[in-house]
């Protein structure tokens, strides 16, 4: 994938989740391609719900719906250290609003690394 994409979203927070220094987040908005990603576009292809060959195609579109969920991990008592993140960036067509709803178009990726407050 060698495109740039614009996010926008709301994000919630929950922090020391069980008294410990895990974070929670949440967060919802839009997400803006710079062309229609390739990986979201797929010819035919194995459908694993329904167990068989799959042959339609699936057309994704630069905008689509953004979801993150997202969890950091780290020591809020110190100031400045790093935490460590985990987040599933996932752009969908939420239903049929931005691409038809069947099938489905969208994409998730797992990302991790560390934060750091340079505040």
């Amino acid at each position: 994938m060698k495109h740039g994409e614009v996010n926008g979203a709301v994000i919630g927070r929950v922090s020391e989740i069980f008294g410990g220094p895990l974070i929670f987040g949440f967060g919802e908005g839009l997400s803006l391609a710079t062309e229609n990603p390739i990986m979201e576009n797929q010819k035919k292809w194995l459908d694993f719900k329904r167990n068989t060959f799959a042959d339609y195609d699936i057309e994704s579109r630069p905008l689509l719906n953004f979801l993150i969920i997202e969890f950091d991990y780290g020591l809020s008592s110190v100031a400045r250290s790093p935490k460590l993140f985990v987040r599933i960036h996932h752009r969908s067509e939420i239903w049929g609003t931005f691409c038809p709803p069947n099938p489905p178009c969208g994409s998730n990726f797992l990302t991790y690394g560390f934060k750091v407050n340079i505040n």
